[in-house]
């Protein structure tokens, strides 16, 4: 928001009605996406993938992933690389 020369809660709103989602939304999306890129790859586990994205958590990591995809990140990693 400082760096846009705006204050935090008109940065919120602005985004909000721009993309229909929350920055943290649009955060958390980009960082599952990122998580299937990395997942898919098959360079990185479940775990590595998680501490790479900033997740403290492993399993915090395999629910937001899971909320997201409908798949836990290992399910997706093997499912991904099988085919």
């Amino acid at each position: 928001a400082a760096h846009c020369g705006v204050s935090p809660s008109h940065l919120r709103a602005v985004f909000g009605k721009e993309t229909g989602m929350s920055i943290t939304e649009f955060r958390n999306l980009l960082r599952i996406n990122t998580a299937k890129e990395m997942l898919t790859s098959n360079l990185f586990t479940v775990r590595q993938t998680a501490e790479a994205l900033g997740y403290c958590d492993v399993y915090y990591f395999s629910k937001s992933f899971r909320q997201v995809t409908g798949i836990a990140p290992a399910r997706f990693r093997n499912r991904e690389t099988d085919t």
